[in-house]
């Protein structure tokens, strides 16, 4: 496959003669065949590791030819490692070339509108049939800010202007710190970058942590336009056709903020703000885009409309003035074949998925076939990985996060991974396991939904607790046996908990409580067909070091 892109620019061709020791016709042999992809993307991940280890904010390095550059003046790359100013860019374009066993590749620093001595930055790497056009006029001075901080004591409103007639249109949290970057005549208002973008706050409602508030630019009230004037902070995108010949996820732009500073980018006219997060982008035609987001949240407003994305969001973008983003709320694991989380400077968690769409894949309640098998891995979705064991024979296996189970394990060499999977940490494996034999028996369990008289008993707590125990009165629950051999639980919450075998006539679960205010674990087991005991712990995000503790018993009413 061979790039289409920069077909009419004037270009600056960088060949590198050499690549840890190989030739290029001695790279062209090695990525023929069947091994041709993955050959060909660890060699650009490895070269650009190398050439690309630590890059100065403002500035792109060159980390695998081909990449061919159109620059503002008598600048380009010629060598792995070379570095050039961004304010000097004004096209660069990487290319994909299988036949020849080449993957372009180049790492970028952006400042955009991030403080002077902020924390991080942002890392953009650019690989595969890629192009970037800076949008930013080269003259353009990026205007002085400063840093405010809440020091009203309790959350101050941001407004749509600069006054109390201006609508609110969001919060500052007491205590947090925000980049203003211009202020009222008078001095009274400042404008402020929030995590949707420009709005103002009130002088005497914040402190000045840093810079010199006169010099700021003077503003007009009711100004909220947000600016793009640092290098490369408004650009245009465009891709190679996600069914690309090395993977889905072989071309694109990678970001990642490491800092809890918010920054703007505008990408092919779609406003981007977010800190601390990781962003997948692919802009296949003129029309479209999608954004994926692998780790952390986002502010995305296009076409006039705006959204909050978080972790394993799917943004997709169409760019005709009209529609709204739209939202999924998870990405097959496909999307990410062939991109290189690798070389993120804060990584990115490990991922599993299916090898091959038609792959058959079960997930267990442990790690081992011994344990109950719970539901297939689905092709279109992919897995955060969690913790790792083995089972009786040695074999490694993994845990992963999916919604709605106690706990789920995968064979390791059954699965695709991609991110830091080396640094997962080691989990025990579920506190019951099944009888011999590997048969679950929930005979105990009732036909069809039946209904029971609980008594929750006292909370016991432990820890050091910030919060007095949690008062809960008897009340009635409902359990459901559905066909997979799960069962469905439900106490007070309107929404229930679906709980997995882990032993005979036992059921667990352990995730996010159904009120997503803390983590619940719960081990249900029946004593005989009128009578069941269950524990459930939880530790709530406000006070995470305390543990409460439930211990229930029930009786059959119906």
């Amino acid at each position: 496959m061979r790039s289409t892109f920069g077909k009419s620019l004037v270009i600056l061709p960088v060949i590198l003669a050499t690549l840890f020791g190989l030739t290029l016709s001695d790279r062209t042999a090695q990525a023929q065949g069947p091994d041709a992809c993955p050959t060909l993307l660890n060699t650009s991940v490895e070269a650009i590791a190398l050439a690309c280890p630590d890059v100065p904010a403002g500035q792109a390095c060159l980390g695998s030819a081909p990449v061919e550059i159109t620059p503002a003046g008598d600048a380009g790359f010629s060598a792995p490692g070379d570095m050039i100013s961004l304010e000097m860019i004004q096209t660069l374009t990487t290319s994909l070339n299988l036949e020849e066993g080449a993957r372009g590749g180049a790492v970028l620093a952006l400042q955009a509108d991030l403080p002077a001595g902020a924390q991080g930055g942002i890392t953009a790497i650019l690989f595969g049939d890629t192009r970037v056009v800076n949008l930013v006029d080269p003259e353009a001075e990026a205007a002085p800010t400063i840093v405010l901080q809440n020091a009203a004591g309790y959350p101050v409103n941001l407004r749509g202007g600069g006054g109390t007639t201006y609508p609110t249109i969001g919060t500052l949290e007491e205590g947090v710190q925000i980049v203003a970057d211009g202020r009222t005549e008078a001095g009274d208002w400042y404008r402020v970058m929030s995590s949707t973008g420009p709005a103002w706050v009130y002088r005497d409602l914040v402190s000045i942590v840093d810079g010199d508030s006169a010099a700021l630019a003077v503003l007009s009230p009711d100004d909220i336009t947000q600016a793009f004037v640092a290098p490369m902070q408004s650009m245009s995108l465009h891709t190679a056709a996600s069914e690309a010949e090395c993977g889905a996820g072989a071309s694109g732009l990678l970001l990642q903020l490491h800092g809890e500073d918010i920054a703007h980018l505008r990408i092919n006219g779609v406003d981007l703000s977010f800190a601390e997060a990781t962003l997948f982008i692919q802009a296949p035609t003129e029309d479209s885009m999608q954004v994926l987001i692998l780790d952390g949240q986002a502010d995305i407003k296009a076409n006039g409309r705006s959204i909050a994305a978080q972790t394993n969001n799917r943004i997709e973008l169409i760019l005709d003035g009209e529609s709204a983003p739209l939202v999924h709320q998870a990405y097959e694991f496909a999307s990410l074949e062939g991109t290189p989380v690798e070389l993120l400077p804060a990584g990115m968690v490990c991922i599993a998925g299916l090898p091959q769409p038609e792959a058959e894949v079960m997930l267990f309640t442990g790690p081992g076939g011994d344990y109950s098998p719970l539901t297939a891995m689905q092709n279109d979705l992919h897995y955060t990985v969690i913790g790792q064991n083995q089972d009786e024979a040695g074999t490694p296996w993994w845990q992963v996060d999916i919604t709605g189970y106690a706990r789920a394990w995968v064979e390791r060499d059954r699965v695709r991974t991609i991110g830091l999977c080396d640094a997962v940490a080691m989990a025990e494996p579920p506190r019951i396991t099944v009888s011999s034999g590997g048969q679950v028996s929930g005979g105990l369990v009732p036909a069809g939904q039946s209904v029971w008289q609980t008594d929750p008993g006292l909370d016991s707590i432990s820890g050091t607790c910030l919060q007095p125990p949690v008062a809960l009165c008897a009340h009635l629950a409902a359990i459901t046996r559905n066909p997979d051999g799960s069962i469905t639980w439900r106490g007070q919450e309107l929404t229930p908990y679906t709980l997995y075998p882990a032993g005979d006539n036992a059921y667990s679960y352990d995730g996010r409580n159904v009120l997503n205010s803390g983590n619940t674990s719960m081990m249900l087991q029946f004593v005989d067909a009128n009578n069941w005991v269950m524990t459930m712990t939880t530790i709530f995000d406000n006070d995470p070091a305390c543990t409460h503790t439930l211990n229930y018993t029930a009786a059959r009413r119906w």
